[in-house]
């Protein structure tokens, strides 16, 4: 990974062939990255927040307002995350394009899909996500707009998206990366299974990563009888 590809200066490398490790100072407030998904009731979601001490939610979702979002739609979601003491903001850089998300569900939503060529497109779809934020918009470059939330005031922002669990979403991987791009900040997976929800399957293919994302620090997770290359 080139030194423009974040934006920012890289240090060394942890071992040879991984992508340099130091980048960005500490933080002076931020201590925690939280991922979140709204597919929970509404008095979970802001509950959970409040236990994080969560100040600040940023929606990573490619839209806001469609049909099936529930409370989390449009401006009836910013409305209630003001009333619930928590600030709001919508960074579309951080959501994955329309073309990475077609691709993966016509893999995805086919019938005759097997469960291989699901993992497969899954795979295909967060190293593309990765490829994207980071040598594409160059998210944590000086003046974006992740990169000023991460040095302003708050001292645990969550990141949103719709998907239940973290293994199951993008998210993963922006968490993954500002961890281990950023000096001392920690990562909270705030998923449902905490809540009252559950983790999962094993048997679903986006459970499996078949390649490593070295830039998020997400090692391969390959299904139980695939042959691994």
């Amino acid at each position: 990974m080139g030194t423009e590809q974040l934006g920012i200066r890289f240090g060394t490398p942890v071992s040879a062939g991984d992508p340099p490790r130091v980048c960005l100072p500490r933080p002076p407030h931020l201590a925690t990255v939280c991922g979140i998904s709204c597919g929970m009731s509404a008095r979970h979601f802001f509950e959970t927040l409040r236990a994080e001490r969560v100040t600040m939610l940023v929606d990573t979702r490619q839209t806001t307002t469609y049909r099936d979002a529930r409370f989390a739609h449009g401006d009836d979601f910013v409305y209630a995350c003001g009333r619930h003491d928590v600030g709001y903001t919508h960074v579309a850089e951080l959501a994955p394009t329309a073309d990475l998300r077609a691709t993966y569900h016509r893999v995805a939503d086919g019938k005759s899909a097997s469960r291989d060529e699901r993992a497969v497109a899954w795979t295909a779809f967060l190293k593309g996500y990765a490829k994207l934020v980071a040598t594409d918009r160059k998210i944590l470059r000086e003046g974006s707009p992740l990169r000023e939330l991460l040095y302003g005031p708050h001292k645990s922002i969550a990141f949103l998206c719709a998907c239940p669990h973290h293994e199951d979403c993008h998210r993963r991987v922006l968490l993954g990366m500002v961890a281990r791009h950023v000096a001392g900040v920690g990562i909270a997976n705030l998923s449902p299974e905490g809540v009252g929800g559950f983790a999962p399957s094993l048997k679903t293919p986006r459970r499996y990563l078949l390649e490593p994302i070295p830039s998020a620090d997400i090692p391969a997770s390959h299904m139980p009888g695939r042959k691994t290359p």
